[in-house]
């Protein structure tokens, strides 16, 4: 021995840091994972839209419009994604005002 080799006790060491490490890295690889799997809204919707019924959003929209969000109804399962925006200033018949597309693009 020339006093350079790592002693038993260097080398358990060593490994302890290496497994301590793999597992760190595991568990931050797979947080990573969930975070990117997290449920989409109802009815398919982005986040930032409510899934509702044809029949739910015709109860809050301005008359004149139902054909407009029948026909926005691409796949025929009646829902739409709705999303509420703030009516300031705009017209009162907009009350509320928001932006809809189909659940299912």
């Amino acid at each position: 021995m020339t006093g350079l080799e790592p002693s038993n006790a260097e080398e358990d060491m060593g490994k302890t840091r290496i497994a301590i490490s793999a597992i760190v890295a595991g568990l931050a690889i797979g947080s990573t994972g969930v975070a990117s799997a997290e449920p989409r809204a109802v009815g398919e919707c982005s986040p930032a839209f409510e899934g509702m019924t044809i029949e739910e959003v015709l109860e809050i929209a301005a008359p004149g419009f139902e054909q407009a969000l029948r026909d926005e109804d691409r796949n025929a399962d009646n829902r739409l994604c709705i999303k509420i925006i703030p009516n300031e200033g705009g017209p009162p018949q907009f009350d509320p005002a928001f932006v809809f597309i189909d659940n299912h693009i």
